[in-house]
């Protein structure tokens, strides 16, 4: 019997694609471990994929990839006649868009939920409404409407998760990301995590370190580089310096280098230094802009000192960072881009890299409720259009969130010169490190 396990990408979205989708990794190692019978079968590849004929398949997407997702499980369908499962980001802030060729949706963390249902299929071979009313976690169709069932208790222990299923997927290209929490203790307004994850969770760091210790003995020497995808890798402070001592210990950083998320309110000399004891070579932190009024209505509870303070002590130390910004936000003026232009020229010398996005109004965010309620989103909308593309963003398609306060043609101005600002940093570091390497080669 074949589980079938794919997620919904753009083509043209090369960090998923250098990526394993640890989520689906982790549904493939929970349910193997329940049921080491079942073949689970995976790629990337629609046509292949169809072409594996697994018996049953999940399908995980997010928001703007989710008419991907639809049009897959349509094929799927078509060509296959199985039953099809959906899960992720999008079908947990959005379950009333579950469309037909969906035989149900997991709702939030899936591992105990999809589980159950492929459990309940491999007894029963039937994944309608009424049949899985009983099952926790999900959304169904049922007399011709769209209805969730019982709340699903999060995992208590992230601990008793196996690791993911990383030899389900190819490792030539792929970088080694490790999610090592879930949740975070923060409430940003533009943030799904809350939503998604419900409340911040951590793995142990004796748990950490098993696993790294299993990716190295699978695949010796393959792996050099460990991408923390932690939404605040530095929350748990104790857990984090118990990592440090340990990487030591195993001697994890003569081998290996890290990156990670913090928080600019967090990081002290304290954190650092058991950041650097574990090799991290590079820090990204939301600062979102240069105006606290606008820290303000995000709720980052955060300031612009703090974040300064940040960059300095990270410059001083040696460590580099790399700041993300937001602009467009709702509420913002000229002054506040300003502000936040001249906070990142002043400090442009200081960052390893830099981010600068449009606002975004996600399903699932109390910035998505704000403007839903202004009719600038909604529930059967083009879910395409909040996507961000290797253009920067699309004039013509882009959700504006800010016309009340600055005339649309304008903020487009402002953000062409974000844009030029941002090559132009970008430009400095990549003729730094075309530098370093010319003379690597010379030696």
């Amino acid at each position: 019997m074949k589980i079938g396990l794919i997620e919904a990408i753009d083509p043209e979205d090369k960090l998923r694609k250098i990526s394993i989708p640890t989520q689906l990794a982790y549904l493939a190692a929970y349910l193997s471990r329940a049921h080491p019978e079942l073949e689970i079968v995976t790629c990337d590849d629609p046509d292949r994929f169809l072409a594996m004929k697994p018996d049953l398949v999940g399908i995980s997407s997010y928001t703007v990839n989710y008419p991907r997702a639809v049009k897959l499980g349509e094929r799927i369908k078509d060509t296959l006649g199985v039953p099809v499962v959906v899960g992720g980001l999008h079908i947990t802030s959005v379950p009333e868009s579950l469309a037909p060729c969906f035989d149900l949706g997991v709702l939030g963390e899936g591992e105990v939920a999809f589980l159950d249902v492929v459990e309940h299929w491999l007894g029963e071979r039937n994944l309608g409404g009424e049949s899985v009313s009983g099952i926790p976690g999900l959304v169904v169709r049922r007399n011709g409407n769209v209805l969730k069932t019982a709340r699903r208790e999060v995992l208590a222990d992230l601990d008793d998760l196996p690791p993911p299923a990383r030899h389900l997927y190819p490792l030539k290209n792929r970088t080694l990301m490790m999610f090592t929490s879930r949740g975070c203790p923060f409430r940003c307004t533009f943030c799904f995590t809350t939503n998604y994850w419900e409340r911040y969770r951590t793995q142990s760091a004796g748990r950490i370190i098993e696993e790294i210790r299993q990716v190295r003995d699978s695949w010796p020497g393959f792996y050099t580089h460990i991408y923390f995808t932690d939404d605040l890798f530095i929350a748990n402070k104790k857990r984090l310096h118990e990592l440090a001592i340990l990487f030591e210990k195993e001697g994890f950083p003569e081998k290996l280098s890290c990156t990670g998320l913090v928080r600019s309110d967090l990081i002290n000399e304290e954190i650092c230094d058991d950041l650097k004891r574990m090799s991290f070579v590079t820090l990204s932190f939301g600062a979102e802009t240069g105006s606290d009024r606008i820290l303000q209505l995000m709720n980052k509870k955060a300031t612009v000192e703090e974040n300064q303070r940040a960059i300095d002590l990270c410059d001083r130390l040696g460590m580099k960072i790399t700041p993300f910004f937001i602009i467009g936000y709702p509420g913002e003026t000229r002054e506040d881009l300003d502000l936040t232009y001249e906070f990142i020229e002043r400090n442009a010398e200081k960052f390893n890299g830099i981010e600068i996005y449009p606002a975004v109004a996600l399903p699932g965010t109390p910035l998505w409720q704000e403007v839903e309620e202004r009719g600038l989103v909604s529930k059967d909308m083009d879910w395409e259009r909040l996507k961000i593309g290797s253009d920067w963003l699309d004039s013509n398609r882009y959700i504006y969130l800010n016309e009340e306060c600055m005339p649309r043609s304008e903020f487009f101005e402002y953000a062409e010169r974000f844009r030029q600002l941002y090559r132009r940093i970008s430009r400095v570091h990549i003729e730094a490190l075309e530098a370093v390497l010319r003379t690597r080669r010379e030696r």
